[in-house]
């Protein structure tokens, strides 16, 4: 193609030759990834230069684009040399194993929808090792890619991938999913060798079985997560595990001992026996409720579970908080699950039965439009420095011109959390919202001096998300206000940007 096309301007023909000469000893690293070396970046550059100003002159003398045909071989060497030049190709080491690193999924997070494996040829860590020279040698160098392991399906070759896996990973701690394993009894074998290098592990609980000989060898031992426990004896695997602090289990823990005494964050899927784990986990300041069925579920036999050292609580299953009592709380998420609405007075009598001094309250899609509910919330905490409420992108749940008006300061009303200094509002672009009450809220929230008679902050930050549009004759006079709480030193977020 190239020799019939230049043919038709001799002198590009010419000109394209000699630049071809110019980079003929550099030309391997049109076929490969590598970066250049300094020599040979001293000599693309200027290679580069004149292809461009080459194409620069056909640009001025094809003003009818009859010349197309003929410098497409310039634009296509172009697009290589600049290829070859790219800042990609000479990352330093350290960022480069830094973007290698943020190529892998956290395991910690990773659930049965999460399709990566880390044994698969053509996922990550693997594939880095297929891009070029260099990439494969700060791939195999770092050690941290080759840590987390993600048991497959596929049996004796996991078992291969798994063992290359562990000499490359060197002596780094191991992070390990192990809820989906064929041929489990060889793979667990293997890596109960390395058990001194476990830092988290997620495990099936049938599989525990095999991981005996781990008991009394877990010395890094972080994070432990148990899935779906089976009928079978008491386990102690676990029952020494040093550095264990953190707990996922998604069943009822009653099978499994674990050094409770040194635990500070716990996730469940059931209330069963919580009392009792609270009893048990002085250390505990962090507590996770994930959604379970609770139908059928007899709430008089559930004793109330009562701790003192608790601080951040994140709850799925609002009627749950009617069994809990932590006088220590100072952050509480509710993320409503449930289709059926449940009164926020549940919410209310926790907080109050607590005794605590909330900072944060979060509330997602949660059911807020009863105003003696609302009110009642906002007087039991007082002592709120964050509030944050999301709206559901299913339904309406939130009456917020209920919530601007009772978080308006007013001589006519009494003052709701008065300390409130950071809010966070997600209207999920639903409308309608009455943008005059939300900024009369703010401006009423945003005194440069503090009110010490009524002991009221102004407010440092605010954030309001999915944001529906002003009406028309309102938007400059909304955008002017919000303009001018900004300029009062306020911190704001808007999303869409409005100014």
């Amino acid at each position: 193609m190239y020799p019939t096309t230049l043919d038709r301007i001799p002198q590009v023909k010419q000109t394209f030759l000699h630049i071809l000469s110019q980079i003929s000893p550099i030309s391997h690293l049109f076929r490969t990834n590598n970066p250049p070396s300094d020599l040979e970046l001293q000599q693309l550059v200027p290679i580069l230069r004149h292809v461009n100003t080459v194409l620069c002159e056909f640009d001025r003398l094809d003003a009818d684009g009859s010349l197309t045909a003929v410098s497409e071989p310039l634009e296509h060497l172009h697009d290589a040399l600049q290829g070859a030049i790219s800042p990609i190709r000479r990352l330093p080491t350290e960022i480069l194993s830094q973007i290698f690193l943020e190529c892998l999924p956290c395991l910690l997070i990773c659930d049965e929808r999460t399709f990566w494996n880390s044994l698969n040829n053509d996922e990550p860590p693997w594939t880095l090792t297929r891009v070029s020279r260099r990439w494969r040698e700060v791939a195999l160098r770092d050690q941290r890619l080759w840590s987390s392991l993600d048991l497959d399906k596929k049996g004796l070759e996991s078992l291969r991938k798994l063992r290359l896996c562990l000499q490359r990973s060197g002596n780094s701690p191991l992070s390990i999913d192990c809820i989906y394993p064929a041929n489990a009894r060889p793979l667990l074998n293997l890596l109960s060798i390395h058990s001194a290098r476990w830092k988290h592990i997620k495990i099936r609980g049938y599989l525990i079985e095999h991981c005996t000989r781990v008991k009394g060898k877990l010395p890094q031992l972080e994070t432990l997560e148990i899935w779906r426990w089976p009928d079978v004896n008491r386990c102690d695997t676990f029952a020494v595990a040093p550095m264990l602090r953190h707990i996922e289990v998604w069943d009822s823990l009653a099978p499994i001992r674990i050094p409770w005494h040194q635990i500070e964050s716990l996730k469940v899927h059931s209330i069963s026996g919580l009392a009792g784990i609270f009893a048990s986990a002085p250390q505990l300041s962090q507590f996770f409720l994930y959604w379970f069925e609770v139908a059928g579920l007899n709430w008089n036999r559930i004793s109330l579970a009562k701790h003192s050292g608790i601080k951040t609580v994140y709850i799925e299953e609002i009627s749950v908080l009617k069994k809990l009592e932590l006088s220590s709380l100072e952050s509480l998420e509710v993320a409503d699950t449930v289709s059926l609405p449940v009164p926020l007075s549940q919410i209310t009598h926790f907080i109050t039965r607590s005794f605590c001094r909330l900072q944060t309250l979060i509330l997602s899609e949660v059911d807020i439009h009863e105003e003696p509910e609302i009110r009642a919330l906002f007087d039991c905490t007082q002592s709120l420095v964050n509030l944050t409420i999301k709206d559901s992108w299913r339904r309406y749940k939130t009456d917020w011109s209920i919530v601007m008006h009772i978080l308006t300061i007013a001589p006519s009303q009494p003052t709701s959390i008065a300390r409130l200094e950071n809010i966070t509002f997600d209207f999920k672009d639903k409308a309608p919202l009455n943008f005059l009450l939300l900024l009369e809220m703010l401006e009423s929230r945003a005194g440069l001096e503090i009110d010490e008679a009524n002991q009221v902050c102004h407010l440092k930050s605010i954030n309001l998300y999915n944001l529906p549009n002003p009406p028309e004759g309102q938007a400059f006079s909304v955008v002017l206000r919000l303009h001018k709480l900004r300029s009062l030193g306020i911190r704001m977020n808007l999303d869409p940007v409005l100014f």
